[in-house]
């Protein structure tokens, strides 16, 4: 209760990578089964894991400075955004952030 921990996830189409961070430090990787693509048209969910609608896996916590990028961060940029904490200036990464926390948070929520 009250601990903060810092989640990156990568995905690369090209290379079908995915690799998930804890903390800055690389925690598991792995492959997608085919090359794809993400859609415009889909929902993001935050508050279960998988695609079977299953409430086993729901998340139960809470989201601070959640980002999406274009690009792949390096793994010596997510070290430093998680040695960072949670105030550390994103601005450096501005060029590839396409969905920023202060987006969502001044969105309506219907």
């Amino acid at each position: 209760v009250g601990q903060w921990f810092h989640y990156c996830l990568t995905w690369s189409s090209s290379s079908r990578t995915i690799q998930l961070y804890l903390n800055g430090e690389l925690a598991a990787t792995g492959q997608t089964s085919s090359r794809g693509a993400l859609h415009t048209s889909g929902a993001l969910w935050f508050n279960r894991l998988g695609n079977s609608g299953s409430s086993s896996y729901v998340f139960g916590g809470q989201l601070y400075q959640f980002n999406m990028y274009s690009d792949v961060l390096s793994s010596t940029s997510i070290r430093r955004i998680a040695e960072g904490g949670l105030c550390f200036d994103l601005e450096e990464f501005s060029g590839t952030r396409i969905l920023r926390w202060e987006e969502i948070m001044t969105k309506s929520r219907t």
